[in-house]
Parts: structure tokens; sequence; C-alpha cells
């Protein structure tokens, strides 16, 4: 997960929606890990995350890769060419 805080570069995760999603998925079973650069040390401990640098080898590592904050700070093209390569875009 890329990104946890309610919006863009901030560092306030109350009331975001990221949140949301995280906990959805970890109730399906997903296992997971996150990398903001606003939040680096821990998400909320009920979610039981790991906060992981945000890096070519974390990013190849990952089966996916989702982008919940779109913080200015992410180098895109670079999550781009490191992440898994079959891309789906969602939409609203």
């Amino acid at each position: 997960m890329l990104g946890v805080t309610n919006k863009p570069d901030v560092n306030d995760i109350r009331e975001s929606t990221a949140l949301e999603i995280i906990e959805m998925l970890v109730r399906k079973g997903a296992r997971m890990a996150y990398a903001d650069l606003f939040v680096p040390q821990h998400a909320p401990e009920s979610l039981k995350l790991d906060a992981v640098e945000l890096s070519a080898g974390t990013l190849a590592a990952a089966d996916c890769v989702l982008i919940l904050t779109n913080h200015s700070r992410f180098d895109y093209p670079a999550i781009a060419a490191h992440a898994p390569s079959s891309w789906t875009r969602a939409t609203p």
C-alpha cells in the first residue's frame, strides 16, 4: 500500500479512506505492508501493518501495489518501473 493518510501531502491518518480499504483487505486475509512518506513509522496498531521503505526491491517483491494516497513526492515513474507488471487502473 502506498499512502495511508486522509489526503495527499499531510501526515493525518484520521478518517482516512485508505485505512478502510486496508481493514477490508486484512479481514479478507491479505498480508500487507505500507510505505508513506508522511507516516514512516507506523499506521494504527489495530491494522498490524509493517512500514517499509519505498524502494525498487520492495516494489518488485510485492504481488500487488495499490496507491491509496497520491502524495506528490512519490516517484511514480519509478513505482511503475518496479511494481508488478500487470497494471489495472481503478476508476471511480
